[in-house]
C-alpha cells in the first residue's frame, strides 16, 4: 500500500463513521479529477453530496465555514 492508498483508506473509513448527511466539496471531485486517486471511492454512497467548486480559495473557505457553522459535516478535497 503506497501513501495515497494508505490517506484514501482512512478518508473511507472516516466517512463511513460519519452519521447523517456528509457534504465533500472541491475541484472536480465529481468528475473524478481526483490528485492520483486521493478522493477515490468517496462519492459513490447514499446521503453524500457532491459539490464541484472552482479553484478559487476564497470560494472553498467561505463554504467550509457556513457548512461548519449550519452543523453540517463535510469534507474538502
Amino acid at each position: 500500500m503506497n501513501y495515497i492508498q494508505h490517506v484514501n483508506a482512512c478518508l473511507r473509513a472516516s466517512v463511513e463513521k460519519t452519521e447523517g448527511e456528509l457534504v465533500l466539496f472541491g475541484q472536480n471531485l465529481a468528475a473524478g479529477s481526483r490528485i492520483g486517486g486521493l478522493g477515490a471511492g468517496l462519492t459513490d454512497a447514499p446521503r453524500r453530496h457532491v459539490i464541484n467548486t472552482p479553484n478559487v480559495e476564497n470560494t472553498q473557505v467561505g463554504m467550509g465555514l457556513g457548512l461548519m457553522m449550519s452543523g453540517v459535516s463535510s469534507i474538502f478535497m
